[in-house]
């Protein structure tokens, strides 16, 4: 009997011991929440899981942003197999708006003193107040949830909901003396400490968490995902469209394919992209088949080297968004600039040096008739004393030599055109006297 109780005992320990001694992978959600950060967030909790993460961190720093993003980014938080830890730094930071449904997700919720938690009530895309009905509908939408995660995580249910009906805010100090949070922290490395032996209990998780010797990895947002996160500014991405826009009008008002259209099919995909109204993978391909298409043109189209340029910076574009480090079934894949940008350089330089040599055939003067022959060798059909007949460029001259008798069959070359006869101005060609 005593056997048994001792051996349930242990069973009912187990899950608190079963945490995996994996590194602790440190995130950062810092600015507006959009589609990007959502993307960030995906493909770093699934990399946290499939590399055995003991615990994950996120720093948050955020006004708000993006409802389905934000919902996208609490539902990989609460379905982690992954602890989560939502950590409000540094010092005068933020986590209003979206922020405060962000920090409720989190297993463990954690603040620096100075910060601020709140002010959850919905708004427009631009800032401004929802009326009437649908303002009803949507906030009773988001109370419900942020209740919901509050109660699941034994925090303050009154504060969730304040904070959504009437922007409720609270200092650090205030929302850990009212259990909207469970921690305060310095800063990063006082929260792990604080951390190492803290146990997790709620109705999704029973777990106690270790830090002690732990590796932390950091995952800030990679290249590819801070340009996209920078062009979704509104601002940014409203500058694109209308220049997207007016390049392609100012080129369908003007025949040729010239600055504006090359400026604004480039301008108009970013803006797309920019709005997520194209899918990034999708917006990669198409600046990529932009820039192919611009490097052929050049071929046809005279434009000074301006497809050119637009072509490639279009395929570096192309190159940067289409392939980003994240996992992708089951591989890292990860462009290598240091493939791709050697042939983009390839490419541009093969098609300048196209450029130049095009450009010099123009630039040459234009001959024709007699002195166009000048240069151009041939055969002496006769002995050549004074005057005499040569094969050149397919007919038959009459030429005079001013260089001494010619024998017949002798390479000769033209050195210049006599006028009053015309003739031909022969002399022996030095560099092939045995006539082909």
């Amino acid at each position: 009997m005593r056997i048994s109780f001792v051996l349930g005992f242990f069973l009912l320990l187990q899950p608190a011991l079963s945490l995996p001694d994996g590194p602790i992978f440190h995130l950062h959600l810092t600015g507006v929440i959009n589609p990007i950060k959502a993307r960030y967030m995906e493909n770093a909790m699934q990399r946290a899981k499939d590399e055995g993460a003991r615990l994950v961190i996120i720093s948050i720093n955020t006004p708000g942003g993006l409802v389905d993003s934000t919902e996208k980014i609490i539902g990989l938080m609460v379905n982690s197999p992954v602890p989560v830890v939502t950590f409000v730094e540094p010092q005068a930071a933020m986590a209003t708006s979206a922020g405060t449904f962000i920090v409720q997700a989190g297993d463990v919720a954690a603040m620096v003193p100075g910060t601020t938690i709140g002010s959850a009530h919905p708004v427009g895309g631009q800032g401004e107040k929802i009326e009437g009905p649908m303002e009803e509908k949507i906030v009773n939408v988001l109370v419900s949830q942020s209740r919901s995660l509050a109660e699941r995580r034994n925090r303050n249910v009154h504060f969730a909901e304040q904070a959504v009906k009437s922007s409720m805010n609270l200092t650090a100090e205030a929302a850990k003396e009212t259990k909207v949070i469970e921690i305060l922290a310095g800063d990063f490395q006082d929260l792990l400490g604080k951390l190492d032996g803290y146990y997790i209990d709620h109705e999704n998780r029973h777990d106690t968490i270790t830090t002690a010797g732990a590796a932390i990895v950091e995952l800030p947002l990679s290249r590819t995902e801070e340009f996209l996160d920078a062009i979704a500014n509104p601002s940014v991405a409203y500058i694109l469209m209308t220049l997207g826009v007016m390049g392609l009008i100012y080129e369908f008002g003007s025949p040729g394919v010239g600055l504006g259209a090359i400026v604004g099919s480039i301008c108009l995909i970013l803006g797309l992209l920019s709005l997520s109204a194209l899918p990034i993978h999708l917006g990669g391909i198409l600046l990529l088949l932009l820039g192919l298409v611009m490097l052929v043109l050049e071929l046809k189209i005279q434009s000074h080297g301006l497809l050119t340029i637009g072509g490639a910076t279009a395929l570096v574009l192309g190159s940067f968004v289409l392939v980003d480090a994240g996992k992708y079934y089951g591989a890292v894949q990860q462009i290598k600039f240091g493939v791709v940008l050697p042939l983009i350089v390839a490419i541009v330089g093969t098609m300048f040096f196209f450029l130049a040599l095009t450009a010099r055939a123009l630039g040459s003067p234009q001959r024709m008739g007699m002195p166009s022959l000048v240069g151009m060798t041939g055969t002496a059909k006769t002995d050549i004393e004074e005057e005499g007949m040569a094969f050149i460029d397919g007919a038959l001259w009459q030429v005079r030599s001013e260089s001494g008798r010619i024998d017949k069959g002798v390479s000769v070359r033209v050195t210049k055109v006599q006028d009053n006869p015309d003739r031909l101005v022969v002399e022996p060609n030095r560099d092939d006297k045995v006539a082909s």
